[in-house]
């Protein structure tokens, strides 16, 4: 049997205030960003801090339900993970999901190319693809890992492990500092 208190005697440690697995719907969504927003209310932080990670949650959960791969794996099909923890310096807004490798070049080179813009550069770009380009077959043109780095101020983390030779898992964390730097 599982022992769910080493689960959650982790969870503590770690400081994990929200954890999902699963499929993603819209219903769920909105009930996932209240739970974490009232996780934040209890914990007394200042608004301007809940503001800032709740609408990094909202971005980057859409971001990873938006972009989800329509895989054929069980293991993987459609599932999306969440997670948003706290330790001293920040907190943590983690998503997960598995999509097709040969996708992951593109999105790395993009990610590198974005986390290494000044602020006003990742302004400007910001602009330019709001004004001058298309958006992808999944509704995007790159915003959502922008505005990540936009509101949280920080560079994004990610990681992309080799399922097999056609999926890869694309890890993403978006860290928010809980002071104003």
């Amino acid at each position: 049997m599982v022992n769910l208190h080493k689960y959650y005697f982790e969870m503590v440690q770690e400081n994990i205030l929200v954890l999902f697995k699963g499929y993603v719907t819209p219903d769920l969504l909105s009930a996932i960003l209240e739970i974490a927003e009232q996780k934040l209310e209890e914990l007394g932080e200042a608004r301007r801090i809940q503001k800032k990670v709740y609408n990094v949650l909202v971005e980057a959960f859409q971001n990873a339900y938006n972009h989800v791969d329509e895989i054929q794996n069980q293991l993987y099909k459609n599932s999306v993970i969440l997670s948003v923890g706290r330790d001293e310096d920040f907190y943590y807004v983690m998503t997960g999901n598995c999509m097709y490798s040969n996708r992951v070049d593109k999105l790395k080179s993009h990610i590198e190319e974005i986390n290494g813009l000044s602020k006003e550069e990742l302004k400007e770009r910001y602009i330019s693809v709001m004004a001058n380009e298309g958006f992808s077959d999944k509704g995007g043109a790159g915003l959502g890992l922008m505005d990540l780095i936009r509101k949280s101020g920080k560079p994004l983390e990610y990681n992309f492990t080799p399922i097999n030779e056609n999926y890869s898992y694309f890890s993403l964390c978006v860290k928010i500092p809980v002071q104003d730097s």
